[in-house]
């Protein structure tokens, strides 16, 4: 099947090529599911829908719907009914998803909490009251004691059997009974699964979305419903997390298709591969940490990995040389998903190996036929204007999965999600004549370094004069982010030289290509006596370096930048050694974090001005370093 691949603009808003028109259901997630199970069974007989790659529990497609009836049946003795909530704080478990159905058919909604969020849970709880808490067995403790202070501490269940706690597995020792079936759900305004922000800019964030924008994400995966129930059976295998929505929604959608999904619990990247050879799935679904890990630590050319055919990447940017380097390990493969998009907006890019560009996230989400259709703008980040083709800003889009805002938060959803349904994604990047889009960073996280397309001349310490600072620097508000300016339409696309802006990631893509570097992350740093914030990577090596006679120091990975980027992405503010990163569960460096190590090294006195001795060339703006000391 071929995309169409033209660019349809107007007024500088992109509209999606469009490859068949398929219509989103309008039902709820739990008739989905039950419709999809009778055709895969109705198609090809029974076969493992969910399988646990660590402890071998598996579930058939002919016993779940009898499971979640009695599973359903339970919780309605408990006394939870449609308009109830509940939460899920857990890691990855079999009977996770039992839960998170059984809620979805007796109209319940499943808050899923971060499991590594004790901080934020009686918070949680306060803000939106659920009923239960379904919790791992070992996290049991914890979670009872960070919700003591609640006014109105809820039920606790644990998923494995723990004394003194209710468990999951006896829910299904329940005859079903009790099943509701005269539940009401209108599937435009019920919410059944909440997923939290990743809390990078604050406390994570509830966000809502109905039945009809959560199955828009899974039609969007799979454009032809008549496609959808192959020849054979496949395998799915994922190591992403059910707490985010990537991790429950292709699992959905490997109902949707009718195949075998293997999941793990208490994941570790050395179970990938080892798992990937038993199973010998035809898909895999990463983030990119575990591609990163897969290039670097695995000697895939020696391994018959003929079978996978299709990878799907998503949750974070993956570096251009790991996707090159993965494509050449694993020849195999025919499909190559770059996906792009928030828990807020659902999927808004992606494509396939035929049409795929290195580094690029794809073309606008083609593949349904909805109102709002798929569409996106990108904004001047300084004025809000709508700019072209190959012109940065801010990302903007318009889908049929947009969340139906932040709960209880009305500040908040207005400042992110404007009343014509336009979703500021707070990343930045820009789109080609062919509409392939690209996104470089968190706007954020942008390293403004350029001033109307010259460098800064960064003033040394004991630098003569100073230089007003980039508006996009200057405006930003207590919090420390850009200030972000109201969306404005019907404009056409500025034709003029944009200042570049130095994105983090770009000058991470450049050190991956260094072997010796196991995870890198670069921030925007502000070092003494110079005006505005200058690039620092923090590298995590590979665990050989350790043992090696010449190990590599932090000027080569300075140098190396040097080499091949241009002055502004130069490390000025020095490059240093640390032993770990914090990072998402998604593999998102947490730039906020290094800065905060950044600063508390200057604080302390482990840093100090004179580690960072620059001099820089009036004549042409460029700057270079004459001494680096590592952290």
């Amino acid at each position: 099947m071929r995309i169409r691949r033209e660019l349809s603009t107007s007024g500088g808003v992109v509209h999606s090529p469009r490859a068949r028109p398929v219509e989103i259901p309008e039902i709820t997630v739990w008739r989905f599911i039950t419709k999809c199970i009778r055709e895969r069974l109705a198609h090809r007989g029974d076969a493992v829908w969910l399988e646990d790659a660590r402890t071998k529990r598996r579930y058939l497609y002919s016993e779940w719907e009898t499971l979640v009836t009695r599973a359903g049946s339970a919780l309605t003795r408990l006394g939870l009914a449609h308009g109830d909530a509940i939460f899920i704080h857990s890691w990855n478990h079999s009977e996770y998803f039992l839960v998170l159905h059984a809620c979805a058919a007796i109209g319940v909604t499943v808050l899923n909490v971060p499991p590594y969020d004790f901080e934020n849970l009686s918070r949680h709880v306060e803000h939106c009251r659920p009923a239960l808490v379904v919790c791992s067995a070992q996290d049991s403790e914890k979670v009872s004691e960070a919700m003591r202070p609640c006014r109105n501490v809820p039920q606790v269940m644990t998923f494995d059997l723990v004394s003194g706690f209710m468990c999951v597995q006896d829910l299904l020792q329940d005859d079903g009974s009790a099943f509701p079936s005269d539940v009401d759900v209108d599937p435009r305004t019920h919410v059944p699964f909440v997923f939290y922000s990743s809390g990078t800019t604050g406390p994570p964030k509830p966000i809502l979305r109905n039945h009809v924008a959560t199955l828009g994400f899974v039609y969007n995966l799979l454009v032809d419903p008549r496609e959808r129930l192959g020849e054979r059976d496949e395998v799915i295998l994922t190591p992403m997390n059910h707490c985010h929505m990537g991790g429950i929604l292709f699992c959905l959608w490997g109902v949707y298709a009718g195949q075998t999904v293997v999941h793990f619990s208490d994941y570790r990247q050395d179970m990938l591969v080892p798992a990937i050879l038993e199973y010998k799935p035809t898909s895999l679904t990463l983030f990119p940490k575990d591609v990163i890990h897969l290039c670097k630590s695995q000697d895939l050319e020696s391994l018959d990995l003929s079978h996978v055919q299709r990878i799907s990447v998503g949750g974070a940017t993956l570096p251009g040389s790991m996707e090159k380097d993965l494509l050449r390990k694993i020849p195999s493969v025919k499909e190559f998903i770059q996906a792009y998009g928030s828990t807020e907006a659902g999927l808004c890019t992606g494509t396939d190996k035929p049409f795929h560009k290195i580094e690029s996230v794809g073309v606008l989400a083609p593949f349904v036929q909805a109102k709002p259709a798929f569409a996106v703008q990108v904004l001047d980040v300084e004025t809000g204007e709508v700019l072209g083709p190959n012109e940065e800003g801010e990302l903007c889009f318009r889908t049929p999965c947009i969340m139906m805002g932040y709960l209880n938060n009305a500040k908040e959803t207005a400042a992110v999600l404007d009343a014509d349904g336009w979703y500021r994604s707070g990343d930045f990047g820009y789109y080609g004549e062919d509409g392939y889009f690209y996104v470089k960073d968190r706007v954020k996280d942008i390293i403004p370094v350029y001033l109307n397309s010259r460098i800064i001349h960064l003033r040394h310490a004991r630098g003569t004069g100073s230089r007003s600072l980039p508006r996009f620097h200057a405006d930003r508000d207590a919090s420390g982010h850009p200030g972000r300016p109201p969306i404005t339409r019907r404009q056409p696309p500025i034709t003029r030289r944009q200042p570049p802006q130095v994105s983090p990631a770009e000058i991470e893509n450049v050190l991956y290509d260094d072997p010796a570097v196991e995870q890198v992350g670069v921030a925007g740093v502000s070092i003494p006596g110079i005006e505005c914030q200058v690039p620092r990577a923090f590298i995590v090596l590979k665990k050989s370096c350790k043992s090696l006679q010449d190990p590599p120091a932090e000027i080569d990975f300075i140098r190396l930048v040097e080499k091949k980027m241009s002055a502004a992405y130069h490390l000025t503010g020095g490059a240093c050694f640390v032993s770990e990163l914090v990072t998402s569960p998604a593999g998102k460096t947490y730039r906020k974090k290094l800065r905060e190590m950044f600063e508390g090294e200057l604080a302390d006195g482990t840093l100090k001005a004179a580690d960072f001795p620059l001099h820089s060339s009036a004549s042409t703006g460029e700057f270079s370093h004459t001494v680096v000391r590592s952290a």
